[in-house]
């Protein structure tokens, strides 16, 4: 299981402190955890991403009948299936599937492991490998074409 943090950073403004009409800047970093499923999956030839097995059990798609729609929210991409919303606003399908989803992530998600490292230092040396990665991805593009 992996276990994906990435930071939110929520700016917000604080009047009036002490009646002094100061106003405050801040930023709050919240660390949001996702919790992978599945197994990884290859972009195709054909520009086609398969659906693990996992995904379609949790969100009960039927081949050739449920529709998926692609969403970006927050710099993520969130995939979601199309459901019936009934008279009134109600969505039952779609709170099943989200209880589903929230009993996954309690089942399989944990605590990020703690290297003894500040959040700061964790993220430079990821930063590093990720320059180290994106540098032997575009080698091996450039051998591809030439």
């Amino acid at each position: 299981m992996d276990i994906i943090l990435s930071r939110l950073s929520i700016d917000f403004i604080i009047g009036n402190i002490a009646n002094d009409n100061i106003n405050i800047l801040a930023t709050l970093t919240i660390l949001v955890i996702m919790v992978k499923v599945g197994k990884t999956v290859k972009y195709d030839d054909y520009g086609r991403v398969t659906c693990s097995t996992e995904i379609a059990e949790l969100l009960d798609l039927e081949k050739g009948a449920d529709y998926v729609e692609w969403f970006v929210e927050n710099g993520d991409v969130i995939l979601r299936k199309v459901t019936k919303e009934y008279a009134g606003g109600f969505d039952f399908e779609a709170e099943d599937i989200r209880q589903r989803l929230v009993a996954y992530e309690a089942k399989y998600g944990s605590e990020p492991i703690d290297d003894g490292l500040d959040f700061e230092t964790a993220e430079a040396r990821a930063r590093e490998q990720y320059q180290r990665d994106m540098a032997a991805r575009k080698a091996l593009k450039n051998s591809k074409k030439g």
